[in-house]
């Protein structure tokens, strides 16, 4: 048994997170479900078992494109945008990061978003990261994304660590 889920639809707790402790096989078809269904899905697990590797490999066996975001060295205004001071008037709207998949009109999602190092995001990263995990957009427009998966390692293994929103956790 080497990773880690957290998932509200896998029962038993075996700690303060919901985590069942599965193999890696287990975590990749269970990724593929979650993606296939359109759904969120974290994977937490120690250093070097694999969490963003099984993501990649389920995102391609889903023939999905994969954008991989690392947590860990984004701020606010990388993930929500920063002011457009071009446009006029007293309502103030925010430039989209060049890294989000825009989704065209008439168009379906075709990629996922790797979410990497999820316990080590800062706080004010919390509010566009819910949009996105939430709506599937940012700032009110849409991204081209089928589902998130959202990768950290476990706070008791000694690594930097921050509390991982509930908020964050419930999506």
């Amino acid at each position: 048994t080497d990773s880690l889920i957290g998932s509200r639809y896998i029962q038993g707790m075996t700690n303060a997170l919901n985590l069942q402790e599965i193999d890696q096989e287990q975590a990749l078809n269970l990724t593929k479900f979650f993606i296939q269904s359109q759904q969120n899905i974290f994977l937490f697990g120690r250093r070097g078992t694999g969490k963003t590797e099984i993501a990649i490999q389920a995102a391609k066996e889903c023939g999905l494109k994969i954008n991989y975001i690392n947590l860990s060295v984004i701020e606010r205004n990388d993930l929500a945008g920063y002011p457009d001071m071009s446009r006029p008037g007293d309502i103030i709207n925010f430039k989209s990061p060049y890294f989000l998949p825009k989704l065209t009109p008439n168009t379906k999602p075709d990629s996922i978003i790797l979410f990497d190092e999820v316990d080590k995001v800062q706080p004010e990263i919390t509010a566009p990261l819910l949009e996105i995990l939430l709506f599937k957009k940012i700032n009110g427009l849409n991204i081209n994304v089928v589902s998130c998966i959202l990768t950290g390692n476990l706070a008791n293994e000694g690594a930097y660590s921050n509390q991982i929103s509930s908020a964050l956790l419930d999506r």
